[in-house]
């Protein structure tokens, strides 16, 4: 699952690029991706921090995609106009917490099946 995760995110990342040489009106779509990418590996470090645990997707978070992302954010900065760039960080931004407001029911239903190991049956 791990690598499928990384290569489809790999590959949208190249389409994403690709579409904003090739499209004026896509190019939003780099700072975008790089302010997911960014965030998403800096937080796989922040939630080990947090849980004095291993979260999966540390290492390659912080050592690949936190970096990159962090090139595309800057870099896009450098080549686009002001305000696609600010549109790609919003939009970057968006989608982050709308992946969190997602993720959080989910966490919670997760730490309530870790508490209690052993399921109870009620007869």
């Amino acid at each position: 699952m791990f690598a499928g995760v990384n290569l489809a995110y790999e590959a949208a990342m190249v389409v994403a690029v690709r579409q904003a040489q090739a499209r004026e009106d896509a190019a939003w779509l780099v700072p975008a991706l790089g302010t997911i990418t960014t965030v998403n590996g800096v937080g796989h470090l922040a939630g080990s921090v947090v849980t004095r645990s291993y979260s999966p997707g540390t290492v390659s978070g912080v050592a690949v995609w936190a970096p990159l992302g962090l090139f595309a954010v800057v870099r896009s900065r450098q080549l686009l106009p002001r305000p696609v760039w600010r549109r790609g960080i919003m939009a970057g931004a968006l989608i982050l917490g709308s992946i969190a407001l997602l993720a959080l029911p989910l966490s919670h239903k997760s730490t309530e099946a870790m508490s209690d190991p052993i399921p109870r049956v009620s007869r």
